[in-house]
């Protein structure tokens, strides 16, 4: 990992108290700082998920930092080899439609905050759709962009400009095929 990309994961998540939320595996989510930094740099994320979206694929306290923590990794240009994974678990935390229904008694709604917080990467989303870097992350960012993006006509031209750099499922509209 170069020092920018090292600096602005650092940056990102140092931001965060990881220590006062609890962890998907019901601890302290004072771990999961050394756990991003050392998935940042490249290695393994094992398990990883399971603390930031855990069985069952519910959203938990840290999914929210993690995403941002995700956003600032895929911001620093990260190799092509590891661009389908990031983009993986970010779709995974946008994706999900599952939550502790508690935070919905408290009038939160955690899939509405997870996708708001993947639109600060907007652009990170396109650009990789129409790089051609790899056709799998391409794809995880289309469809990421299918869920956080408001204009679905932009999406749609999106679709069309980029043709053979998505996925074969991804290159016409569920439905008009």
């Amino acid at each position: 990992m170069g020092a920018l990309t090292s600096d602005l994961v650092r940056f990102e998540v140092d931001r965060h108290d990881w220590a006062a939320m609890r962890c998907g595996c019901g601890k302290s989510a004072g771990h999961l700082a050394a756990e991003l930094l050392a998935f940042a740099g490249g290695s393994d994320p094992g398990s990883l998920d399971e603390h930031f979206l855990p069985a069952g694929e519910v959203l938990v306290e840290p999914s929210f930092p993690v995403l941002e923590v995700l956003l600032a990794v895929l911001s620093a240009n990260p190799p092509a080899s590891q661009l389908a994974e990031y983009y993986g678990q970010v779709l995974a935390l946008v994706g999900d439609t599952a939550y502790d229904p508690s935070y919905y008694a408290r009038g939160r709604d955690l899939v509405s905050e997870s996708r708001a917080t993947a639109r600060q990467g907007l652009w990170l989303f396109y650009a990789e759709v129409l790089s051609g870097r790899d056709v799998d992350a391409a794809g995880y960012a289309f469809e990421i962009l299918e869920l956080v993006e408001e204009d679905e006509s932009r999406v749609e031209q999106l679709r069309a400009a980029a043709g053979e750099r998505l996925p074969q499922h991804l290159r016409t509209k569920l439905g008009t095929d």
